[in-house]
């Protein structure tokens, strides 16, 4: 047997130490949002992408404590079905939170480059509109796959003849499809400001460094990248509740970071009142 190792406190860091973070700039964006009286669509889907990354990681910490880090072999009958049902339960918050998030950049970016740019608004819409249809159809599939959705955490089910199941591999195949194009659409979040940047009319310090605020969701992608790279071994195996640990890591690094990519940006006029001491003044744009 495995040594009994039990890796639920690097997890539980993992899950956490952001939550601070999302938690003062979220409310620092609604602050200086609504002190410019400009609230948006955008604003809403992050706060909405903000609760439910609360949920997933909130489920999540139930989930290790009763052993979701361990090895399968030193867990009872009992902790291997609760932690499987947490495990399909947990996939609908987190995968809608990072979806809800990058539909916030989304509609950030087109708030930000004017609504004169057709091209990239139907770019991001296009590429947002096929993002939001795999997230649903990963979801749909998920749950959908056996029935009755019991067997989905209780294998006995499915050896005994008392449950049909779709083969594994349709799952495995859309759900790398869907993954693999969230980390394709990271990068995408976060180049695409270049493309307006550089013909604005200020100096190149400020553009330069407006980039570099905007290109943060890069950090985001590379967990994505990192975490697609992660879903076969995780879920091919014998000890899921083992092999599993990096996926979980890299998916919960990358919703929080989206949300902090996303928050920035339209935070930054408390920084300019605390820095610069200018007030914030209500936007002559509403949305």
């Amino acid at each position: 047997l495995p040594p009994d190792e039990d890796r639920a406190v690097s997890l539980l860091l993992c899950f956490w130490i952001p939550f601070p973070f999302t938690v003062g700039l979220v409310v620092t964006r609604f602050y200086c949002r609504g002190m410019r009286k400009d609230l948006g669509y955008d604003d809403w889907t992050i706060l909405v992408a903000w609760m439910l990354y609360t949920a997933a990681a909130a489920m999540s910490t139930a989930m290790e404590l009763r052993g979701g880090a361990r090895h399968v072999a030193y867990l009872s009958a009992e902790e291997i079905l609760y932690i499987g049902k947490m495990q399909i339960i947990n996939q609908f918050p987190a995968a809608l939170s990072a979806m809800c998030g990058k539909i916030s950049v989304a509609l950030f970016i087109m708030r930000i480059s004017g609504r004169t740019s057709k091209g990239r608004r139907w770019f991001l819409t296009v590429h947002i509109g096929l993002y939001f249809c795999l997230t649903v159809l990963s979801l749909c599939m998920l749950i959908g796959q056996c029935k009755p959705v019991q067997a989905l955490w209780d294998l006995s089910l499915r050896t005994s003849g008392q449950a049909t199941c779709l083969d594994a591999r349709i799952n495995t195949d859309i759900t790398m499809l869907h993954i693999a194009f969230g980390a394709y659409l990271d990068f995408v979040l976060a180049l695409l400001p270049l493309s307006f940047i550089v013909d604005l009319k200020v100096s190149l310090r400020k553009r330069i460094v407006l980039f570099c605020i905007l290109s943060l969701g890069i950090v985001a992608g590379v967990c994505a990248c990192i975490k697609t790279s992660e879903f076969i071994p995780a879920t091919g195996g014998t000890d899921p509740t083992w092999d599993g640990y990096a996926l979980y890591l890299w998916a919960f690094l990358e919703i929080p970071l989206v949300i902090i990519a996303a928050c920035i940006p339209p935070s930054k006029p408390i920084w300019d009142f605390l820095v610069k001491g200018q007030p914030i003044r209500p936007s002559s744009n509403h949305s």
